[in-house]
């Protein structure tokens, strides 16, 4: 026989027993394993693998197989119902991963695309959360609205003059974007007004007057509940408006009073919160300009106008007004440290 012929054939035969003896070890996150097993006990499998036979030893659990083939085609099934579910919870986080790295990418693109159309059009992303401080300056006070005079048998009062004065209205803010216009806005606000009221008392019988020139000064806490609007890019026009809900927490005026005698008398600081109801509505509006200094930060310049929906006292109609200058200052907060 030829030698050749004959080292051919051996190395066929040689192959083809080590071809039709491998095993197959199938494990539960559905890796293979092609072997040849040595030893198979209550717990562990041993098996050298097939590519590296003068290799070391493994040793692998058999809850961590789900089954082995052998050669002959005859199949051993290691898996238990526990097993098989979590063979099945591997199989789901692995599509799980795939659709959120695949929900990911799409998202990736749509911020793109948001930021290649905010960058074409001036567009700025004002979406999440604003802590800021503003303050505002103008003039302001309590209107009596019905200004009949007080009348009886014996003398009559009425207010001849009612003057605004200094007012003011400062806080903090918390602002939530929804998207890049539209917002909700609460805080704490602080309103202070100050004014004059000229009260004259004419004494039919005696025909004698006095006058008094009172000098308010009244302040306010409160909670804005507002919606906000924002037009435009990193120069948009701005508006809040909504309601302010506060209570009175200092009231206290001066009194120069005066009669047709030539006598003069001045009082000064004296309280007269418990005279005034204790929760006020307001009516409260903001328009002004935004600018966006950075993607964090905004300023607004505007107007200020706050009306008391609610009598600040049961006896008479006396409605708080003010109207004024506003600035305001507005921080990004990372959402990360929410």
């Amino acid at each position: 026989m030829d030698v050749r012929l004959f080292i051919i054939a051996l190395f066929s035969i040689s192959f083809a027993n080590l071809t039709f003896s491998q095993d197959t070890i199938i494990k539960i996150d559905n890796s293979i394993i092609i072997a040849k097993i040595l030893e198979i006990n209550e717990s562990n499998v041993k098996y050298k693998k097939l590519s590296y036979m003068d290799g070391p030893t493994y040793t692998l659990s058999k809850d961590k197989i789900y089954k082995i083939v052998y050669p002959n085609g005859a199949v051993e099934v290691y898996t238990t119902d526990d097993i098989k579910l979590q063979r099945d919870n591997i199989n789901n986080k692995i599509e799980k991963d795939r659709q959120k790295a695949i929900a990911l990418e799409v998202a990736k693109k749509k911020q793109a695309i948001k930021q290649e159309i905010a960058q074409e059009y001036h567009i700025v992303d004002r979406k999440g959360v604003y802590f800021g401080f503003y303050t505002s300056l103008g003039i302001g006070g309590l209107v009596l609205k019905d200004n009949n005079g007080f009348h009886t048998y014996n003398y009559k009062l009425i207010v001849s003059n009612q003057e605004s004065g200094i007012s003011s209205d400062f806080g903090i803010n918390l602002k939530i974007y929804t998207n890049s216009f539209f917002g909700f806005k609460t805080g704490l606000t602080f309103l202070n007004y100050t004014y004059k009221n000229t009260y004259d008392i004419d004494y039919f019988r005696d025909e004698y007057q006095e006058s008094y020139n009172i000098e308010y000064h009244i302040r306010n806490w409160g909670i804005p509940i507002q919606i906000l609007f924002s037009l435009g890019g990193k120069l948009a026009f701005n508006i809040d408006f909504g309601f302010l809900i506060g209570k009175p927490y200092k009231a206290t005026y001066n009194i120069e009073a005066h009669n047709s005698n030539g006598e003069f008398e001045e009082i000064e600081n004296i309280n007269f919160k418990n005279n005034l109801n204790n929760i006020i509505i307001h009516e409260s509006i903001q328009a002004g300009v935004q600018y966006s200094i950075s993607e964090k930060f905004f300023i607004i310049l505007g107007i200020n106008q706050i009306y008391s929906l609610t009598s600040y006292t049961s006896s008479y109609n006396t409605k708080g007004k003010l109207f004024a200058f506003n600035i305001s200052l507005n921080f990004k907060l990372d959402k990360n440290k929410l």
